[in-house]
């Protein structure tokens, strides 16, 4: 390795070695998706596959001014939440579970898992400073006969937002508002979508199922 190199690599060891780390929380009170209420009457368990709950993204170290920062997004409990509520649009009785429903306990079972997230950040520091963000996800949704446990439906949902947003002042705390706002939207855009679909799939009797 040349000596430059060697260098170059020492240098970046060391401020990566000085990152600042910041915890950010995604607020929850994400509103409700855009869905017409259908309220089917029946009992309806919801499970969301491990990590959903508790699932946090790591964002690598990015340079703002003199400093460098990275971010843990705590995005599990907004998610979940946010899917909770498109399932509680759709069905009169909800009840999020832990472990597997056994035959005959529900109605229905719709499992929720995470297929992708991606979040992008990065501050303009020239002309108008500014904080970027895009953030996507994709959750796969599956429906069992809660008598039977056999598949009903398995679809994928997909919900993304890229949002800039002028800083007033240069800092993280401002910049992170301009993250979170961005994983928010595009949260409520996956409910939402989530939530149309459950309303299609609801629409079937469920004697027929």
């Amino acid at each position: 390795m040349g000596l430059s190199r060697l260098c170059m690599v020492l240098v970046t060891a060391l401020l990566l070695g000085c990152t600042q780390k910041h915890p950010v929380s995604i607020g929850s009170d994400v509103p409700p998706p855009p869905v017409a209420k259908t309220n089917v009457q029946a009992s309806v368990a919801v499970s969301f596959k491990k990590p959903m709950r508790s699932y946090r993204q790591h964002v690598d170290a990015i340079r703002l001014l003199n400093d460098f920062h990275s971010y843990d997004f705590e995005i599990g409990p907004t998610l979940c939440n946010a899917l909770l509520r498109s399932v509680d649009n759709a069905y009169s009785s909800v009840a999020e579970i832990s472990q597997p429903a056994s035959p005959g306990d529900y109605a229905l079972v719709i499992v929720f898992s995470l297929q992708k997230s991606q979040i992008d950040v990065s501050f303009e520091e020239r002309l108008a400073p500014s904080a970027r963000a895009y953030s996507l996800f994709a959750v796969s949704v599956e429906v069992f006969n809660g008598k039977t446990m056999v598949p009903l439906h398995s679809s994928t949902v997909n919900g993304r937002a890229f949002l800039i947003r002028a800083l007033g002042k240069v800092s993280s705390p401002e910049a992170e508002k301009v993250f979170a706002a961005a994983i928010e939207s595009s949260i409520q855009q996956l409910a939402g979508n989530a939530a149309a679909l459950l309303a299609q799939w609801a629409d079937e009797p469920l004697a027929k199922r």
